[in-house]
């Protein structure tokens, strides 16, 4: 049917796994439940790198290519530059998890889930995208290479997720205390979007991770204008 056609694309597009081995995964639950998303795993376990990829020709193509002179002439200002190619990336991410759809579909004619911790997993699996998207943008404008910013990225991006592993903070805990380890898991994706799975809003996640979309737009601006001036 369409609704399978497209959830299979969303599951090969956002997690790249066999296609029986999606459709076993999904229909082997023991309850009506569905857990989707971005998962904060990008590259450092089974090849999910779809956010760095995305967003690694951001600038770095336009600079290999010579056409970020062009670009920064443009009467948009850094700003608008820097927002529209993080949105336009974001877009691609979203219609990803759109793809997805059918799938809570089905849920719901199978059984009985709990829509509200659904919807609040796409709502944050969306924030967490952007996030990755931020660290990919604003690495790509430090570099000409695109697999040097998809590397650097991945790193990143996987410094930020390990941080809320339970080995790594086991580790912290045992060297550093408790204190250290409370305040890494802090700046782990892990740590917020678990909450998310779990049906919970909170806002400090909210914040967290439109804080560090923040941030790294802001580090975009700052490299990408290096590049004018530079």
């Amino acid at each position: 049917t369409c609704a399978s056609f497209f959830s299979l694309l969303a599951a090969l597009f956002l997690q790249r796994q066999p296609p029986g081995l999606v459709a076993r995964v999904f229909f082997d639950q023991p309850r009506a439940r569905l857990v989707v998303g971005v998962r904060p795993r990008p590259g450092a376990e089974d090849g999910d790198a779809e956010e760095p990829a995305l967003a690694m020709r951001l600038w770095a193509d336009e600079t290999s290519a010579g056409t970020d002179e062009l670009l920064l002439s443009l009467p948009l200002g850094m700003p608008g530059l820097v927002l529209g190619k993080l949105c336009a990336a974001w877009t691609v991410a979203a219609v990803g998890l759109v793809l997805t759809l059918p799938m809570w579909i089905t849920v719901n004619y199978l059984g009985n889930p709990d829509n509200a911790a659904i919807a609040l997993t796409y709502f944050v699996s969306l924030l967490m995208a952007g996030s990755y998207l931020s660290i990919g943008a604003a690495i790509s404008a430090l570099t000409r290479s695109q697999v040097t910013a998809f590397v650097m990225s991945v790193v990143v991006a996987f410094v930020f997720t390990a941080a809320g592993w339970p080995l790594v903070l086991s580790g912290v805990k045992s060297l550093f205390g408790a204190g250290l380890a409370d305040l890494v898991a802090q700046f782990s994706f892990l740590s917020h979007f678990e909450a998310a799975q779990r049906g919970v809003l909170e806002l400090r996640a909210v914040l967290f991770f439109v804080g560090f979309m923040t941030l790294w737009t802001i580090l975009n601006g700052l490299w990408a204008s290096r590049q004018r001036h530079g």
